[in-house]
């Protein structure tokens, strides 16, 4: 097995009053033309239960509104699934998707997974605090959708050893981090994926399926360097930087 796990954000054009972050957004034409590009895509739950190889997997963070006609999308030009991550605290407000539409995703085949119970970065919480979020999450999720929840993409990236220990714990299969690479175990916990920004090519992106991708080289030397200033920074120092460099929350 090699697949390429892709992580979305928006998709389309958001609006000056929108709170999800441009510089994670990505137009809806060059979404669809990605998808044709690389072949009918599927989700790490479906890749996961089955035999499939070498396909684009997708993924889809936060929960917002964009990603509701995104998966209609998906459905409408037979392109594929998704994994869907959410933050209960956050489903029904604005621009954030309702469990209504949760709802219908998830019957037309999406997964609908944990992106933590409120959007905080996890290595920044207590132990306590850790089992909050990554209990209460899965619960509601699974309560509202009516489907079980195996996967946790921890917000920003951020998590440490006790996330990864209680996820265990609570029965996660799988963490989908934010660090760059190829997906080449099924049983592999840590599940790494590609970021998509708002300027990334469709080439470029599109070449990150090859396991020797200049890209994705190129990615993780940003992954390591970023790192660095996170930990010697630590988070809010870090975004506070960020922000003032390009602008943006995430």
């Amino acid at each position: 097995m090699a697949s390429t796990v892709y992580m979305f954000h928006a998709i389309g054009t958001l609006s000056s009053s929108d709170s999800a972050d441009v510089n994670y957004s990505y137009s809806n034409e060059k979404f669809i033309e990605f998808l044709k590009a690389t072949g009918p895509a599927t989700s790490i739950v479906k890749a996961k239960n089955s035999n499939i190889t070498n396909s684009p997997v997708l993924t889809f963070d936060d929960g917002h509104i964009s990603n509701y006609e995104a998966a209609l999308s998906l459905v409408e030009n037979n392109l594929g699934h998704g994994d869907f991550f959410v933050n209960p605290a956050m489903v029904g407000k604005k621009d954030f998707m309702s469990w209504t539409q949760l709802r219908e995703l998830s019957d037309l085949g999406m997964s609908i997974q944990s992106h933590s119970f409120d959007h905080i970065y996890l290595s920044d919480c207590t132990r306590k605090e850790q089992v909050h979020q990554l209990k209460n999450s899965k619960l509601e999720i699974e309560n509202e959708i009516g489907m079980g929840v195996f996967i946790l993409a921890p917000p920003g990236g951020r998590y440490n050893k006790v996330t990864e220990e209680i996820s265990k714990e609570l029965g996660y299969q799988s963490i989908a981090i934010s660090k760059p690479g190829v997906w080449k175990d099924k049983d592999q916990y840590l599940i790494p994926r590609i970021p998509v920004m708002v300027n990334d090519s469709v080439t470029k992106l599109s070449e990150c399926s090859e396991l020797n991708s200049k890209y994705i080289r190129k990615m993780k030397r940003k992954y390591y360097i970023t790192g660095l200033a996170k930990m010697s920074l630590g988070n809010k120092m870090y975004e506070k930087l960020r922000e003032r460099i390009i602008g943006g929350e995430k």
